[in-house]
């Protein structure tokens, strides 16, 4: 998926430090977790490549991924929910809570805009997750990736994780087969290189 310029990291840094704030409810004080699998955890982790831009799902991946994450929210009435965001590198959007409205909150607001550098590193996302899960406690929880697709060079990793990591990764795709180019927020379409208009298209198979 398309490379583009590093961009200052100051706009996600001032988007986590709200969301964290925001769930740090009235109470700073710190609690003990207890290392048990009474409840259920999950992880949400999107992808904010810039070809989550694409047309191809209307009005374009992007929304899609975020409605579809929002409707999983209102679902999980048990246990606690986190929310990744990943391009280049991952980043935590929120730490596991059990305040859904904090998390309905958050999502709308998710593009790849904020992140600091662009990229589409997978991997990144699914090890996050997998950290977060493991200092609260879980042995085992759900991993959800909404994603429009999975670079070739990283499917075998996938793979491996999904088998290795102890935890059920779920794919929810946005993307088609046929893709479509990529309509920038400031105009015009993503162009490779070479000035040819990019066109990702689903890729989860090798």
């Amino acid at each position: 998926q398309p490379q583009a310029q590093r961009q200052s990291p100051w706009l996600l840094i001032v988007f986590i430090s709200i969301a964290i704030i925001a769930l740090a409810g009235p109470s700073w004080q710190q609690q003990q977790i207890p290392i048990y699998q009474a409840k259920q955890a999950r992880v949400i982790v999107m992808d904010m490549s810039l070809s989550m831009y694409s047309t191809d799902i209307k009005p374009n991946r992007l929304s899609q991924a975020r409605f579809k994450s929002l409707d999983m929210i209102e679902l999980f009435k048990e246990g606690e929910t986190a929310l990744v965001a990943y391009a280049a590198d991952a980043y935590v959007i929120s730490p596991l809570t059990s305040d859904a409205k904090t998390l309905s909150n958050l999502i709308p607001s998710l593009s790849p805009e904020i992140m600091p550098t662009k990229g589409s590193n997978v991997m990144a996302g699914l090890t996050a997750a997998t950290e977060l899960l493991s200092q609260a406690g879980y042995l085992s929880g759900d991993i959800i990736l909404v994603t429009d697709g999975i670079e070739s060079d990283e499917l075998s990793s996938v793979q491996d994780f999904a088998l290795q990591s102890g935890h059920h990764l779920h794919i929810y795709a946005v993307a088609t087969e046929q893709g479509a180019p990529i309509e920038l927020p400031e105009g015009g379409f993503l162009k490779d290189n070479y000035g040819q208009i990019v066109v990702p298209k689903a890729q989860f198979t090798t």
